[in-house]
């Protein structure tokens, strides 16, 4: 508990916030949410949008093909168009058109600009029996080094940043307690309701056992809790899939803001893309309220 003390102060820094955008509808979405973001907490704001190669030859010299060179220009038109949304008035921010995999600009982005922050939108959805979040957002989640916000297709139309009541799902595991400095610091900062939720495998029936590990869980995410936020915290132990879990209690709770940790890509970011959606995705696709993910470096 002493590490997450120790880090409550540095999260709470929002001065620098990326926005990825690829001017469809939940991008803008996602934009008008960053825009609020940084005028709550006085952050510069950088828009980024990313022009694929899609087969161009990287060689000095050689022209770029009429197809790339068109998909450039109009870009930099609807960029030019974005930079002017009502939502950015008086707010510090920048746009940039650049060239490359979104995900690898946008990281590269995030990076130059030593971003606090990477805020996305995405049209996730359910099909063949998975949740797809998109690549390029579970790329940029799953392999960026600074926390993501992501808005999902269900989220509740915002005309204000509220962030005061507060859902953290941990498995206590190492992956997932890497958010929890970001969402104590955050429930701290703004005096906010917090509510701690455990997910346990529902096929535990046993009265006796069910009563055994709801103790023996509460225990465990009560020693996380800084002395502060003792008396403001709900702990929350369900016999529920994560996911379904996750969105019941933030819909119950009428949460503003769920703060997941996630599992980062390793060496083969992409991949991941391609295998069953993952608690994080699922809770995405389904939430009416932003999700703030970290992953574990």
């Amino acid at each position: 508990m002493r590490t997450i003390e120790r880090r409550r102060r540095a999260v709470l820094q929002l001065k620098n916030i990326i926005v990825a955008t690829d001017f469809q509808r939940h991008s803008r979405a996602a934009l008008n949410y960053a825009a609020m973001l940084a005028r709550r907490f006085g952050a510069r704001l950088e828009v980024v949008h990313a022009v694929p190669l899609a087969g161009e030859l990287l060689v000095p010299g050689v022209r770029r093909s009429s197809g790339y060179l068109g998909r450039r220009t109009l870009s930099q038109r609807l960029m030019r168009s974005l930079a002017l949304v009502p939502s950015l008035a008086g707010l510090r921010h920048a746009e940039r058109v650049l060239e490359g995999e979104a995900s690898d600009v946008v990281n590269r982005a995030a990076t130059r600009a030593k971003a606090d922050l990477l805020v996305i939108g995405t049209s996730a959805r359910v099909g063949m029996g998975r949740i797809l979040l998109g690549s390029v957002a579970e790329e940029i989640l799953r392999t960026a080094n600074c926390p993501v916000l992501v808005i999902g297709p269900k989220v509740r139309r915002l005309r204000q940043v509220s962030l005061d009541r507060i859902l953290f799902a941990t498995d206590l595991s190492s992956n997932s307690l890497v958010a929890a400095p970001h969402a104590f610091a955050l429930a701290t900062n703004r005096r906010a309701r917090l509510t701690l939720l455990r997910a346990v495998h529902p096929d535990i029936r046993s009265a006796s056992e069910r009563i055994r590990i709801r103790r023996e869980q509460t225990e465990g995410m009560r020693a996380l809790l800084p002395r502060p936020l003792l008396s403001r915290t709900r702990l929350v132990v369900s016999f529920r899939h994560p996911a379904e879990a996750v969105l019941r209690v933030a819909r119950r709770s009428g949460c503003n803001l769920i703060v997941m940790g996630v599992r980062g890509g390793g060496a083969l970011p992409r991949a991941l893309t391609h295998l069953p959606g993952s608690t994080a995705c699922a809770v995405i696709a389904g939430s009416t309220c932003p999700v703030l993910t970290v992953r574990r470096r």
